[in-house]
């Protein structure tokens, strides 16, 4: 059964801080933010991605500017990850994690509007 509570409870932890715990913060901030991050970057430069369907599920391969649209929301997703689990943790500047990732989900948004507007308008 779907618990709204915690649906809740985790995305107020993704507006929080996290520990100072330095291995955490280069493991996940660093390497595993990295992951979806250079799949973004690969995505807009050869033009070609593969992202979630929702009608019928699946999923679906972009081309062209879709598929930068995709690069673009698969890079916010790693810069969002990097903000929370490396700067925000930061003693002295955390304010640099908040403010990228506020960044970073207005470009995941623009990247995922933009897929929406170009399958749906354009086409």
């Amino acid at each position: 059964m779907y618990d709204r509570k915690r649906f809740v409870d985790l995305i107020e932890k993704l507006g929080d801080s996290n520990s100072r715990d330095l291995s955490q913060a280069w493991s996940y901030g660093v390497v595993a933010a990295a992951i979806p991050a250079a799949y973004g970057v690969w995505c807009m430069i050869a033009r070609s991605a593969i992202f979630f369907r929702s009608r019928p599920l699946g999923i679906a391969t972009y081309t062209g500017s879709e598929a930068v649209s995709v690069g673009v929301a698969y890079l916010s997703v790693g810069l969002f990850i990097h903000f929370h689990w490396f700067w925000s943790t930061h003693e002295r500047y955390p304010v640099i994690g908040q403010l990228g990732k506020i960044a970073a989900l207005m470009g995941f948004v623009a990247g995922i509007g933009y897929l929406i507007y170009s399958v749906v308008m354009l086409k």
